[in-house]
């Protein structure tokens, strides 16, 4: 055999090998083929503009809410709305971070930490309903990274990238049924402590 046959057989073989390798598809597990699993597919929180952390866009699902300090970085007094309703989230006393009440003309719920000045650690609770949801950090003073859980359900909730805390994204999903003001107020705790960390208020 001379050189030249040997070349053409070397490039027909390597041809033939590299056809007949069909690459695997690989389809991450769970979340319909994202990853991580359907991550922020329809919970963000955001601000308006970048770092404006006292005035913040909610989309849940379908539905957007404007969350924002009643008067520039008055961060004891909040305002929200949102298909059809309207409420406001305020501290019990001046500067008093860790007693939040959230009201609204059908719901009064209490946003308070399991020990004072614990952060990372919240009772969320409906006044009448007997309603409850626990807020934590899922690492003690990792304050990008929450875990909501209440009555079966869990949402992960995150910074987009890290120590990013105008952009936030959850994974999960809130019952058809669950009211709003319940939806704002368990999301309302991760960005209110990522924004009063950032103004050296806590």
């Amino acid at each position: 055999l001379n050189l030249s046959k040997v070349r053409t057989m070397s490039i027909i073989l390597f041809t033939l090998l590299l056809w007949s390798c069909e690459p695997e598809t690989i389809t991450p597990s769970g979340g319909g083929g994202t990853y991580p699993p359907s991550y922020g597919s329809n919970i963000e929180m955001s601000t308006s503009f970048s770092n404006d952390l006292d005035d913040w866009k909610f989309k849940i699902g379908d539905s957007t809410v404007d969350v924002e300090t009643a008067f520039m970085e008055d961060w004891d007094n909040w305002n929200f709305s949102g298909s059809g309703v309207t409420g406001a989230i305020e501290t019990d006393f001046m500067e008093d971070w860790d007693q939040w009440k959230l009201t609204s003309s059908g719901h009064t719920i209490r946003m308070r930490t399991s020990f004072s000045n614990d952060w990372d650690d919240w009772d969320i609770d409906e006044t009448t309903t007997g309603w409850h949801a626990d807020v934590r950090t899922t690492f003690s003073n990792d304050f990008d990274d929450w875990n909501i859980d209440f009555e079966g359900y869990h949402l992960d909730v995150r910074t987009a990238f890290s120590n990013d805390w105008d952009d936030w994204d959850a994974n999960g999903d809130f019952p058809s049924d669950l009211p709003l003001e319940h939806r704002v107020a368990v999301l309302f705790v991760p960005i209110m402590v990522g924004a009063l960390i950032q103004e050296g208020e806590i």
